[in-house]
């Protein structure tokens, strides 16, 4: 009995002391007590070594630059400038010792105040629109301390946008050292960012990129008059009949330099307007002096058009420049600049390139009567044209309407050849071609050939002097075929 109360005392003890003994052995694998050695007790923050603290930066140049740390989704790309076109009064490109300054007056922008001519407005527009839209390709520093780190000069390199009293200011740096792109400041922030090269180039805009260098003549299908200024000066009107005999078949006719009103050639003219339809391309722009010093006035060879609707062109030359090239300005303009000759041969032209070369071109339907007079040879063609159908005749002999149309077109194949340039003896005509007008009473109109050398007439009409050379042998050879028509038509 003594003994089984004993047991009860203890057990209850033993239990409550294994209890305790399992609770501390669970809370010391649970928390172990750290033992801090020298290995790895925590760092100072003041011992934290420069190197741990700050991010190299990928770009050599600036290795030992104090560069604040920029988080990952602040390096960029963004677009650097909020400012609209519309909002601009005016920016400036300074570029070593090359200004540009762009204003702008209502609507309207000026170059330098206006000291410029010839400005491609579209590509001023376009390279104010590249600049204002320049995007970085990464942030590369808050802030530069130390300019020259980035290539940045302020006064070698910058741009400065002016939007009513505000200036925004960009400073262009160095190329990287990759080659990828420019370094680019925003002065009144201080941020340095990376910029494409094309950001870069845009920002070195000067008058040179926005010079107007294609020179458009004029609408070569709108042309009224034309005068070319070389040895001598070289005017174009519209076409005028000039006599009853004459057929309307020209656009144009030369007024001068010759005595006498003369068709132009329809297709040489043509490809006179067509040396003119590209426009010229400006080489160099001369933005100093008078250009008279050039070569330049009013004397001076060049072209002058009207077109029909009043508009005019007028481009003078002076000087050569250098071995092929010329000075040129337009008549209206001040800016003075250089041309290719090659590209200016439609001043070259002589005037008896563009003649219409029948002495006199006849129209078939206006007259009645043709004669051929020489000292050995007499032909008359008619038309009777009372009844129906017409009767043809030559030398009074009733000839079929073929027959009298292929004499008729032998006459008139006759080609002037040159220019009469030395005096001609008019006193008698060795040849003359006559025509007479159909229902014109004794209207008669002549061609005269007079002896010029040995081996050309000069041919002149009616009265007037001859300008104009036929070949000898041209003659010779449609007075044989005629001479060969009318005998065969009279037996011989």
């Amino acid at each position: 009995m003594k003994r089984k109360q004993i047991l009860i005392i203890i057990i209850p003890i033993l239990i409550i002391s294994g209890s305790l003994l399992i609770f501390q052995l669970k809370e010391r694998f649970l928390n172990p007590i750290e033992t801090i050695s020298e290995e790895n007790r925590p760092i100072k923050p003041e011992e934290t070594p420069l190197e741990t603290m700050t991010e190299k930066s990928p770009i050599e140049p600036i290795k030992a630059a104090s560069v604040t740390e920029i988080p990952e989704l602040e390096r960029g790309p963004k677009k650097l400038i909020d400012i609209r076109i519309n909002d601009v009064l005016s920016v400036e490109y300074i570029y070593g010792k090359e200004k540009l300054l762009i204003e702008k007056s209502g609507t309207q922008w000026s170059v330098n105040k206006g000291q410029f001519g010839r400005i491609d407005y579209e590509t001023l527009l376009s390279s104010l629109n590249d600049t204002l839209e320049i995007k970085s390709v990464e942030t590369v520093s808050f802030s530069a301390e130390v300019e020259n780190q980035w290539g940045i000069d302020e006064s070698l390199r910058k741009v400065l946008i002016k939007t009513g009293h505000n200036i925004q200011t960009l400073l262009l740096g160095s190329p990287n050292q990759e080659g990828t792109g420019y370094y680019l400041q925003l002065k009144e922030t201080g941020e340095v960012f990376l910029v494409k090269n094309s950001a870069g180039d845009a920002l070195k805009l000067n008058l040179d990129k926005i010079r107007n260098r294609s020179l458009v003549l004029f609408d070569v299908s709108q042309v009224e008059t034309m005068s070319i200024k070389n040895e001598r000066e070289i005017s174009i009107v519209p076409y005028k009949r000039s006599d009853m005999f004459t057929d309307e078949a020209f656009d144009y006719m030369l007024e001068s330099p010759y005595r006498a009103y003369i068709p132009v050639d329809k297709e040489k003219f043509s490809q006179l307007l067509h040396s003119m339809k590209s426009p010229l391309m400006i080489v160099d722009f001369i933005d100093e002096g008078n250009p008279e010093e050039y070569g330049i006035n009013d004397r001076s060879p060049g072209l002058r058009v009207k077109e029909k609707n009043g508009s005019l062109f007028e481009l003078l030359t002076g000087g050569e420049a250098g071995q092929s090239r010329v000075y040129g300005k337009l008549k209206n303009e001040k800016q003075i600049f250089t041309l290719n000759k090659e590209n200016l041969s439609f001043l070259d032209i002589q005037p008896f390139n563009l003649v219409d070369r029948a002495p006199h071109r006849i129209a078939g339907d206006v007259i009645d009567t043709f004669m051929i007079t020489t000292d050995e040879l007499a032909v008359i063609g008619e038309i009777e044209k009372q009844g129906e159908p017409d009767r043809y005749t030559v030398n009074g002999i009733e000839i079929e309407e073929k027959v009298f149309i292929n004499l008729f077109e032998i006459i008139q194949s006759l080609s002037m050849e040159g220019e009469a340039t030395i005096p001609v003896n008019t006193d008698k005509a060795q040849i003359i071609l006559s025509y007479k007008l159909y229902d014109g009473g004794s209207l008669w109109t002549h061609l005269n050939f007079y002896p010029y050398n040995s081996n050309s007439f000069a041919v002149g009409r009616n009265e007037n002097d001859p300008l104009f050379i036929i070949s000898r042998s041209q003659v010779k050879s449609m007075l044989d075929k005629v001479t060969e028509t009318v005998d065969e038509l009279m037996g011989f």
